[in-house]
């Protein structure tokens, strides 16, 4: 990886923007030595024109105002916490810092935004397809959630203003982060948010009392660990380099009160919190973001990437919930590739003690892993041979070594970025990107600069031993890692007044395309293409080229592409418009879309789907080989026997042709340090003899100098025609194809298929439409949702009563209504008795005696009553019983 790292060991600065109808070029290429010549040519990547994000003209007409999916967005919460057009976190005063905002979140096509207090949740799917079905065309500002198109998780308990959400990488848990404070939620299943009714409840947790509360440090970024099992891990970074994990287990109340691992930044970098020293810059390491590795190569999964407000990048490797979970093929290839650093280091006879002792926590780490997957393998075997279900399939942090990481860096930038602005700025964020060959870090700047560098080696496991008996050791485990500063891309952005202060721009990730990344800033949101030159990168790399190759080509490209995908400042331009949450998604039906919010408006955008084939990278790959002949060349006579002359520059033939000759040079030389001989005639002696010795090899030089260009004109004259012979010969090809193709109707023939695409796009968004709108779920009801194997077996249960209560043989509802004929039955003939009982004098007309029909009377009265009593209750149960019924139905 050394010789990679040489190969891309230059630095980008800015220049001119070159602006088209949705890409801007905002960067160029120098090497550490001097500028590359300007000089246009074509490309390979040129001749590809492959666009990865382009915005499309097609309105979303489901998110346009007097719509559901519009007052998802723009309706206020019912409960205010600040005034309608001020964000306070956003627009600080009195030199209060903004905090990042990220207020959607999406699982799959479900989005929740964050509005104050309030959550809300909605299905685009179904927002659009009531929509198209001519059901949203017009919204009512009611209270009812169902008129609305959303709605509310119901939480109580939270009592602060929302600034991020985050949703665990299995969909189960939301964590909401305030300012200084933090929750988590329980998510319902998906397809809840099509119910019908207006709140949805969710089980709430406040996130350690005593270290996230209103008095509390800043909480600058919060992430679910990609491992977690059940996704049950949040880390949490404060603005006073503290982490934080919790591992959550619902019913334990001190896995969500006490964090699972602390680490202190500060005590890690050597800093002393106890004891005031000197700082010339108090913000230097001020965390402002962190993130996860990407991929599966190394120990990433587990690596922490730390932003410093000041730019400093660190990393905590590794970070390892109390339980965690891995595939079997990544933890495999971890164990060979430690396994064979081992063998390597074995044969470096200079090798540090530090490298010896990373290699063996690593090994030791890597055993107690693989020996849990082995006890784990036999036990689940066991039970499933036993006809149970699998016991375990996680695995738990090995206790051989650790568990504290060793604060690697700060990263050397080598080449650094380029400075481009004498202005105070911070950094914001930070995101980590895997693409084959190479690792890219990104970090984004309060101006709205980009800086792009690439990792090319993982960082490597390592933990804070128990003692440093060395100090050599010591010195050694403070090295710092190395990455390298491949581009500064500048986003023109509207800044605020102190964008030092009250400008803090974000990543969006891109789920269909890694190598474009979103920026949600102050003015809009921007994207940056990374993808062509890392194509390029990746072709070259795989045919193994030389450095020189390398590094030469790289400087043709033309860098990250930026795109301005929203521009928040069109409306209402003397109010801030600063964006607070930004996501994409991709969705057969929904389709591959950004949608972004600020505090007063709505912004979305639609972008093509990114096509590449096969023969895209094959053409690719052809081209770039035929540049590498061009690059190699570098003598006349080493002219391959045919190069296309359409890819090379004019031919120009050897400097020297146009110098004076050195044999004049040679006797003007002569003249001055020897003039009385040259002056005379020629005298043959030893002098004279020497200086026509010397004429004669100037002479001969020159002459077999000649002849070699001369050599090297003809070989050039004959390719040259033999390129014209085949660039005629491929004209008349193309003419020939040109007019087969006119002769066969190519404007019908497209034509029509663009009307049988139009046909077929129509049915298939039909088709979905009827199964999100009218689809069968539960029970063949509509509204499809996925239920947990208890919901199910309650719907069941649900089911067996129905069908007692409303049998037709002998069904509850049959014995109330017999119940009811025989009271109506009873009722007027007890009324009589008792009206004739209670007669004083009247004679009894029948043979029966008074005792015997008063004690009767009584126990028909008794029976009258229960029978009253069970009606109502049976009535109750029924009405019950029928609204559980509707529910499920919906």
């Amino acid at each position: 990886m050394t010789s990679i790292r040489s190969k891309l060991d230059r630095r980008v600065g800015p220049s001119q923007a070159q602006t088209s109808n949705q890409t801007t070029t905002i960067i160029t290429i120098t090497t550490l030595d001097k500028p590359c010549t300007n000089v246009k040519r074509p490309q390979p990547w040129d001749l590809l024109n492959i666009d990865m994000v382009t915005v499309t003209d097609k309105p979303i007409s489901w998110l346009s105002k007097e719509t559901p999916g519009y007052s998802l967005f723009a309706d206020p919460p019912k409960q205010l916490p600040f005034p309608k057009y001020v964000l306070s976190s956003t627009t600080p005063e009195d030199g209060h810092v903004a905090t990042p905002q990220r207020r959607i979140a999406t699982r799959g096509t479900e989005i929740f935004l964050a509005s104050g207090p309030e959550v809300r949740c909605a299905d685009l799917r179904d927002l659009k397809a009531r929509h198209e079905d001519g059901k949203g065309k017009s919204v009512a500002r009611t209270e009812s959630g169902a008129d609305k198109g959303y709605k509310i998780l119901n939480i109580p308990e939270l009592d602060f203003n929302i600034h991020q959400l985050e949703i665990s990488p299995d969909g189960n848990y939301l964590a909401i982060i305030g300012e200084r404070q933090v929750g988590i939620c329980m998510l319902p299943a998906p397809g809840f948010a099509r119910l019908g009714t207006e709140k949805l409840r969710a089980n709430y947790h406040h996130v350690g009392r005593a270290f996230y509360a209103e008095n509390s440090e800043r909480i600058v970024r919060a992430l679910w660990h990609p491992l977690g099992v059940d996704g049950a891990s949040l880390v949490i970074l404060t603005s006073d380099a503290y982490i934080r994990v919790f591992d959550f287990t619902m019913h334990l109340a001190h896995t969500i009160e006490q964090p699972n691992q602390t680490f202190d930044l500060s005590a890690l970098s050597g800093r002393d919190r106890q004891k005031s020293s000197f700082t010339p810059d108090p913000e230097s390491f001020e965390p402002s973001s962190f993130c996860f590795g990407t991929g599966e190569q190394g120990w990433r999964p587990f690596t922490l990437y730390i932003l410093m407000r000041g730019g400093d990048i660190y990393a905590l490797s590794p970070i390892v919930p109390s339980r965690w979970k891995a595939s079997a093929d990544y933890l495999n290839n971890l164990a060979l590739e430690i396994s064979t650093n081992l063998e390597a280091l074995t044969d470096v006879a200079d090798a540090t003690m530090n490298d010896k002792l990373v290699l063996r926590q690593q090994t030791k780490w890597v055993n107690e892993v693989m020996e849990q997957q082995a006890t784990i393998s036999a036990s689940n075997q066991i039970s499933f041979n036993n006809g149970g279900r699998k016991q375990q399939d996680w695995y738990t942090r090995p206790e051989s070594v650790g568990p504290t990481p060793v604060l690697q860096g700060p990263f050397l930038l080598n080449p650094a970025p380029e400075e481009t602005s004498s202005e105070e700025v911070y950094a914001c964020d930070i995101m980590h990107i895997t693409s084959e060959p190479v690792a890219i870090l990104a970090t984004v700047w309060s101006s709205g600069n980009v800086d792009v560098c690439l990792e090319f080696e993982s960082v490597a496991a390592k933990w804070v031993g128990k003692k440093q008996r060395h100090r050599q050791m010591e010195k050694e485990s403070h090295q710092m890692p190395v990455i390298a500063c491949f581009e500064t891309v500048l986003l023109n952005i509207p800044l605020p007044p102190d964008p030092a202060r009250q400008s803090w721009p974000v990543f969006s990730e891109n789920p269909l395309v890694a190598e474009t990344i979103f920026v949600a800033h102050h003015g809009g949101v921007d994207a940056v293409d990374m993808s062509e030159w890392l194509r390029v990168l990746k072709v070259v790399l795989d045919q193994e080229e030389d450095e020189n190759f390398i590094g030469k080509l790289l400087e043709r490209s033309q860098g990250s592409a930026v795109t301005k995908v929203v521009n928040s400042g069109t409306n209402l331009p003397a109010l801030p418009h600063p964006i607070i949450g930004c996501a994409v998604l991709q969705d057969s039906y929904v389709g591959y879309v950004l949608i972004a919010t600020s505090p007063t408006m709505v912004y979305y955008a639609d972008f093509d789907l990114p096509l590449e084939s096969q023969e895209q990278e094959e053409t690719l790959q052809e081209q770039t080989g035929t540049m590498q002949l061009e690059v190699r060349r570098t003598q006349a006579q080493n002219l391959p026997g045919y190069v296309a002359s359409i890819v090379q520059p004019l031919y120009d033939p050897f400097q020297f042709l146009s110098d004076p000759p050195n044999l004049a040079h040679f006797l003007n030389q002569q003249r001055q340090t020897k003039p009385q001989l040259m002056r005379n005639q020629i005298c043959y002696n030893a002098e004279s003899l020497e200086i026509l010795r010397q004429a004669r090899e100037q002479v001969k030089r020159e002459y077999e100098r000649l002849m070699t260009t001369a050599e090297a004109l003809c070989t050039r004259a004959q390719l040259q025609s033999v390129e014209y012979k085949r660039q005629v010969g491929k004209v008349d090809e193309l003419n020939a194809r040109a007019q087969k193709v006119q002769n066969a109707d190519l404007a019908g023939r497209l034509q029509k298929s663009l009307q049988v695409q139009k046909d077929l796009t129509g049915r298939a968004d039909a088709l979905i439409r009827k199964l999100v709108v009218h689809g069968l779920g539960i029970g063949g009801e509509a509204g499809s949702v996925e239920l947990s194997e208890r919901e199910q077996e309650w719907i069941t249960e649900v089911k067996k009563v129905k069908q007692k209560v409303s049998s037709s043989q002998g069904g509850l509802v049959k014995r109330m209504r017999r119940v009811e004929g025989v009271m109506n039955e009873l009722g007027p003939l007890v009324e009589r008795n008792l009206t004739i009982g209670d007669t004083e004098g009247e004679e009894v007309r029948d043979a029966v005696p008074v005792g015997i029909r008063e004690k009767k009377l009584k126990e028909l009265k008794d029976l009258y009553q229960k029978q009253a009593q069970l009606l109502d209750s049976t009535k109750a149960k029924v009405e019950k019983l029928e609204s559980s019924c509707e529910e499920l139905r919906l």
